[in-house]
């Protein structure tokens, strides 16, 4: 996403106002979707749909970062994988106090099975969405034969955990297998199409949260104990289609008024001259990633010496051929 001029106002509202209408509707006693048979236990829909529609909404209307499509376009890559891993280490570990902690008590009969049922679940779930990425991307399906992609896999052991969190308290073991390796196939189909739309996403956080949340309201419905695929009714999916239904009017209708109004009085994203210098050195002074930090041999468009070396090879050359010498005088 390009860069934005305003910190944290449009997120402020997002967790002051949007978030606990859609949490009101599904949580509480008296919500209209928790009163019917809309089924939602760690927020698929509650929580990342309604999140992964304001990161699209966001990202169409502040637009794609500079040089990121057009003639001209190229695909602009993040400054650290280690950072991107350790955010997403976090996260994972994360999901498993949020998935188990939504039963909201520990101390009732049955509760400690189900925490436990629903971290199990989600572990699955995790993992096999991150395995379906990784082979799925490495064969070729989605764009020209590729590497084993540690960020494809990460984001799609992310969008699996997504996707078991509507029903994580329910299902076997073989249901959140499947449900997240599905969303695993849904991370990398989203990530195939927005730049298609030329939308640009750069944390795939469409792909994770509104495509892992959205098929997590489908696939508790369809896997959950006594669900469809058990010959159950489909009184649970049509109530969370019509939730979904609503958390994305709602959601996108506050985040479209949110983002226009900050785009249509500048408020909404920094200067082009401003984007491109960056704002690390322009607020404080100093790069958040200095070149010489990370510049390699291995990254520059000459990495060969003269006797077919890489570069960065060249002084163990060298060192083993000192070393050699002092032996033979010694």
């Amino acid at each position: 996403m390009g860069c934005s001029l305003v910190d944290d106002d449009p997120a402020s509202i997002i967790y002051r106002f949007v978030y606990p209408i859609v949490t009101h509707w599904a949580w509480s006693g008296d919500g209209w979707l928790g009163q019917s048979g809309y089924q939602d236990f760690a927020g698929s829909g509650v929580v990342h749909l309604t999140g992964g529609v304001a990161a699209l909404v966001g990202a169409v209307i502040l637009g794609p970062r500079i040089g990121r499509f057009g003639p001209n376009g190229r695909d602009i890559k993040g400054h650290s994988v280690p950072l991107a891993a350790l955010g997403g280490f976090i996260l994972l570990f994360g999901f498993l106090a949020f998935n188990g902690g939504s039963q909201a008590s520990i101390s009732k009969a049955g509760d400690a099975g189900a925490v436990a049922r629903a971290i199990v679940n989600t572990i699955i779930a995790g993992c096999s969405g991150g395995i379906t990425a990784l082979f799925l991307y490495r064969s070729g399906l989605f764009g020209p034969r590729s590497k084993w992609s540690f960020i494809m896999a990460l984001n799609g052991s992310l969008t699996g955990m997504v996707s078991i969190c509507a029903g994580c308290n329910v299902m076997q073991l073989w249901g959140s297998f499947v449900t997240g390796a599905i969303g695993g196939l849904i991370s990398l189909i989203i990530h195939t199409l927005l730049p298609k739309l030329r939308v640009d996403d750069p944390l795939d956080a469409v792909a994770v949260h509104m495509g892992g949340g959205i098929w997590g309201l489908i696939a508790v419905a369809l896997f959950q104990d006594n669900g469809i695929v058990y010959g159950g009714s489909l009184e649970v999916l049509a109530w969370n289609m019509a939730g979904a239904l609503a958390i994305i009017a709602w959601s996108g209708g506050v985040c479209v008024i949110i983002f226009g109004i900050l785009r249509l009085v500048g408020m909404l994203r920094v200067p082009p001259d401003m984007e491109i210098q960056g704002l690390d050195i322009l607020k404080h002074g100093e790069p958040a990633y200095p070149a010489d930090a990370w510049q390699e041999s291995q990254y520059n468009g000459s990495t060969k010496t003269e006797d077919g070396l890489p570069r960065n090879l060249c002084k163990y050359k060298e060192i083993a051929t000192r070393y050699i010498l002092i032996i033979a005088i010694t």
